[in-house]
């Protein structure tokens, strides 16, 4: 069963303030840390997991945002 858009977006929104924060820490302690590393890779995982399963109608009402790189990040974070 799909999900509804809304409970996708509230996957998303949290994920992208946790990213935010994890970017505002700096590239140091994103380096030291694994604990942050693993969060920034699941923060990836979760928006882009999200973003995928978004109806294209909804992804084509935000056409400032990057969904393809979005959603294609997502894998790359899970495979590399």
């Amino acid at each position: 069963m799909r999900r509804p858009v809304d409970k996708l977006l509230e996957d998303i929104i949290p994920a992208a303030d946790v990213a935010r924060e994890i970017v505002d820490r700096g590239r140091d302690r994103f380096e030291s840390d694994l604990v942050t590393q693993f969060g920034a890779e699941a923060a990836v995982g979760r928006i882009g997991d999200a973003a995928s399963k978004l109806p294209e109608e909804v992804r084509a009402s935000m056409p400032g945002l990057p969904w393809k790189e979005i959603i294609g990040f997502r894998i790359v974070v899970d495979h590399a």
